[in-house]
C-alpha cells in the first residue's frame, strides 16, 4: 500500500462528517454556497431514508482540503484495507457513521434531530449508535477537527 495523494480523502470525509451509510455515497452529492449541504440519497434503504443536510464546519473544511467535490467514490472494503494499512488503524465499514451519531448527540442533544440527519430512527439509534465510551469533550474535539 502507498499514499495516494488524498485520492480518498473527500470520501472518508463525507462518511465521518454526514452520517452518510457506505452505501449512500455514490449518490451523496454537495452543494456549496452560502449554507453548504449534502443531498443523501441511495444506498441500501432505496430513497426512504433520502434528506438534505447542512455540512457542519469541520465537513466543508475537509471537502475543501480534498477540492471540494461535488460527489465522492464509496469506499469498498478493498479500498479501506490499504488505507487502513497505511494508517496503522482497523476500520469497520459503519465506524464513520457511528461516530458521527455518538458525536452529534452529544453536541446537540436532540435524539429527533440526529436520528433525520442520519436517515434513521430515535429506536435504532438507542439499540445501536450510542457510544458510551465517548465524551462531550472527544465530541468537540471531533467538531472542531481540521485538516
Amino acid at each position: 500500500a502507498s499514499y495516494q495523494g488524498g485520492k480518498w480523502l473527500g470520501s472518508v470525509a463525507a462518511l465521518y462528517w454526514t452520517g452518510a451509510r457506505p452505501s449512500e455515497l455514490e449518490e451523496t452529492r454537495f452543494i456549496y454556497g452560502r449554507h453548504a449541504v449534502a443531498r443523501i440519497e441511495g444506498g441500501k434503504l432505496r430513497g426512504r431514508a433520502n434528506r438534505t443536510l447542512p455540512l457542519m464546519p469541520a465537513a466543508v473544511a475537509w471537502l475543501k482540503k480534498a477540492g471540494k467535490p461535488t460527489k465522492v467514490a464509496p469506499i469498498s472494503r478493498e479500498v479501506r484495507r490499504p488505507i487502513c494499512k497505511l494508517a496503522g488503524v482497523k476500520w469497520k465499514a459503519d465506524i464513520p457513521r457511528h461516530t458521527y451519531i455518538t458525536n452529534r448527540l452529544l453536541l446537540i442533544d436532540s435524539d429527533a434531530l440526529v436520528a433525520r440527519e442520519a436517515g434513521t430512527s430515535e429506536t435504532v439509534i438507542h439499540r445501536s449508535y450510542r457510544n458510551p465510551d465517548v465524551t462531550r469533550a472527544d465530541a468537540k474535539r471531533w467538531e472542531k477537527s481540521r485538516p
